[in-house]
């Protein structure tokens, strides 16, 4: 780290613009409290600014695609079992980068949001890094590194990162990258590093000595940086294994004790934290980040690390073991955690797994390749691409909400990561498998050390049934269940879905899940936790996973008596206007084929309906069922099933029994009993 910067490399300066000095300013002369206040009303007014801006520029982009047909890109190509329909789709989606790309090459300027940290000139380096990644699988079995573009036009596409990356290096370059400012700048330097191992023979071995001695200074000098104490430990790894591949050097104590700090986030099952602290929770990190770059440094990495090597195989058989469970024929897996902006990044271990036969016979490796093509498919039919052939910011269409204070206008294309299988070559057993995955399964999974449920219907309905929270994105971890067909809505003020709100006394409504302890096993999910970190306000909570939608009591552990707010899945919809109807104890929502529905199976509560806007990244509304209560006092507890289904009626509500404290639960041939922490599934 430079001298004179804090831990985080940010640089120190005086506010040099209108927003720094308000800030300054209301640091000086107001409270705490009312600062967070106060810094909350400008960053939703930025929001709202960026969101109008948005709409200005898709309406603007309209108007100039429809002058200018020949600009156009309406992304025809779908992938399918087939190597040709992978190479084809990232074509497509590559080449409308090509004209956005520097004089130099060193940056690609897409346009988008300009939401956070990285600013216009780090979403362009972005833009070109993460582009690379996808380039660096397409390239890395050619023989010839150019390609036919849709007009018949030759374009080398090696040449063009060889161009950018040996100006971006060059102090004297007006596209150097200069010197590092702040630390995402490290994650861009693990996708270049990767990015010439894999293409080393069409970029690398094509440089004069003066251009490598330039680019290896670059990352001796970017390895000095100060790594996140999380998934970014691997972005040192790469940054050194390219210092010794390609430029000679000893890295391997660093190395080895980069992969110790690594291998401290290990909980089991071949899943990871995203963190040191215990509890830091475990999401698709594991996958696009922890266990894909462990399955590149097994590929990359020499025969001195054998040891590692080893151990890192066997935590990826584990992990495709369990991770094959988040996927079903037809759809993509739950949209759960920070980042979703990378959509199908979710499939980028699995073409490397295959590639290094990590991937065992107790895989359906017939539904994983389905889902992986359903996967990509989905995204591309559902507005994941601008008319312009750029990817959006957002999941489906371009979403603001969705998006971190660390997310540009390049950062979707992380999602180049799930191209991994273009680096399967055409003969490899992968591009033959064609059977399985015809027919979706019903089941319950459970992995006790990572601490979730995936839950699976016959209609491809995947849920994920997470005992987790993170402090910064509650809405993202803390919920009870995360659905593939059933979208969560980003509402900061009134997150009811799939969660539990409190309040006292008629105050504001308390959410977030602030776990104390935690367990999962047999479909059962309990949860002590206390709601906003609020010591007064503490429940318990026991999840019973179910395909297609859970049952979950919540039991009153504070002090006196509290007001809850529960709710259900939301239904997207593109206007107010749904379906609804109020049955005894139950209410469900309709609109076309999909219907959500809660039902309250012991207690008092009464059902309503909160409709939100523009708050779910699948519609323009969406409608959340949920039941409005009071639990009196401790020991009070509430029974409630919830569902969403793609078929109206297709839920089975489950039958319940109360005898005190303990609670016996019937669906189908299955017995659940709920008793706190001694809950057990009593299976057929």
């Amino acid at each position: 780290m430079e001298s004179g910067r804090p831990d985080l490399g940010r640089p120190v300066s005086p506010p040099s613009t209108a927003w720094d000095a308000v800030v300054t300013l209301v640091r000086k002369v107001t409270t705490r409290r009312f600062r967070m206040r106060v810094m909350s009303a400008f960053r939703g007014a930025r929001r709202a600014l960026d969101g109008g801006a948005a709409r200005l520029r898709a309406f603007g982009l309209g108007l100039f695609l429809e002058l200018n047909p020949s600009r156009r890109n309406d992304l025809s190509a779908r992938v399918d079992q087939t190597r040709p329909s992978w190479e084809k789709v990232f074509l497509e989606l590559w080449e409308p980068l090509l004209p956005l790309f520097s004089e130099g090459r060193a940056f690609v300027r897409v346009s988008g949001p300009q939401y956070g940290v990285p600013g216009k000139r780090g979403g362009r380096h972005e833009a070109f890094a993460r582009s690379f990644i996808g380039a660096s699988f397409f390239l890395a079995n050619r023989e010839d590194s150019s390609v036919t573009l849709s007009n018949g036009e030759r374009v080398d596409m090696a040449a063009i990162y060889r161009e950018g990356i040996v100006n971006g290096t060059d102090p004297q370059s007006k596209e150097y990258w200069g010197k590092r400012k702040t630390i995402g700048r490290l994650v861009e330097d693990c996708s270049i590093a990767v990015g010439l191992m894999l293409t080393e023979k069409h970029i690398w071995d094509r440089l004069s000595a003066a251009e490598r001695e330039r680019v290896l200074a670059w990352f001796r000098e970017e390895s000095k940086g100060s790594f996140l104490p999380n998934n970014w430990q691997w972005f040192k790894v790469f940054c050194l294994l390219l210092l010794e591949r390609l430029g000679g050097d000893d890295r391997r104590k660093d190395i080895e004790e980069t992969l110790k700090t690594i291998d401290a986030m290990y909980v089991g099952d071949g899943w990871y934290r995203d963190g040191l602290a215990s509890d830091d929770p475990v999401d698709y990190y594991s996958a696009w980040a922890m266990q894909y770059y462990a399955l590149l440094f097994i590929y990359l990495a020499p025969d001195r690390y054998a040891f590692w090597k080893e151990v890192l195989r066997a935590r990826a058989e584990e992990f495709f073991r369990s991770y094959q469970h988040f996927f079903a024929p037809g759809a993509h897996p739950p949209l759960y955690g920070r980042s979703q902006t990378y959509r199908w990044a979710s499939i980028s271990p699995w073409g490397l797994g295959f590639l290094l036969g990590c991937v065992d016979a107790s895989v359906d490796a017939g539904m994983v390749k389905a889902s992986m093509v359903s996967t990509l498919n989905s995204f591309l039919e559902n507005g994941a691409v601008r008319k312009d052939g750029i990817l959006t910011c957002g999941y489906y269409g371009e979403f603001l909400p969705m998006l971190e204070g660390y997310s540009s206008q390049g950062s979707p294309y992380w999602a180049f990561k799930g191209f991994s299988p273009l680096l399967l070559p055409e003969d490899h057993h992968f591009w033959k498998i064609t059977e399985g995955g015809k027919e979706p399964v019903e089941e319950v999974f459970t992995s006790r050390d990572a601490c979730f449920i995936v839950s699976r219907s016959r209609s491809s309905h995947v849920l994920l049934f997470p005992n987790a929270n993170r402090a910064e994105y509650p809405m993202k971890y803390d919920k009870f269940a995360y659905s593939n067909r059933f979208l969560m809505n980003y509402e900061p003020s009134f997150p009811v879905d799939n969660s539990l709100l409190a309040r006292r006394d008629g105050g504001k409504w308390i959410h977030g899940r602030e776990i104390l302890r935690s367990s999962c096993e047999d479909g059962i999910s309990v949860s002590l936790w206390r709601a906003g970190g609020r010591s007064e306000v503490l429940f318990l909570s026991v999840l019973v996973a179910l395909p297609d939608g859970y049952l979950v009591v919540h039991e009153n552990l504070g002090r006196g008596p509290v007001e809850f707010c529960a709710g259900g899945f939301p239904l997207p919809a593109p206007s107010p206007g749904v379906e609804s109807a109020t049955e005894g104890d139950s209410i469900r929502i309709r609109h076309r084929d999909r219907e959500v529905g809660m039902a309250l199976l012991y207690g008092e509560a009464r059902p309503g309906i909160h409709m939100a806007k523009r708050r779910n990244p699948a519609g323009k509304y969406s409608h959340v069922p949920y039941f409005h209560g009071h639990l009196s006092g401790k020991g009070d507890a509430v029974v409630l099933a919830a569902w969403g289904c793609t078929y109206p009626g297709g839920f089975e509500l489950p039958t319940v029994e109360r005898e005190g404290r303990r609670v016996v639960v019937q669906q189908g041939a299955c017995v659940f009993e709920i008793d706190g922490w001694r809950s057990r599934a009593i299976l057929p």
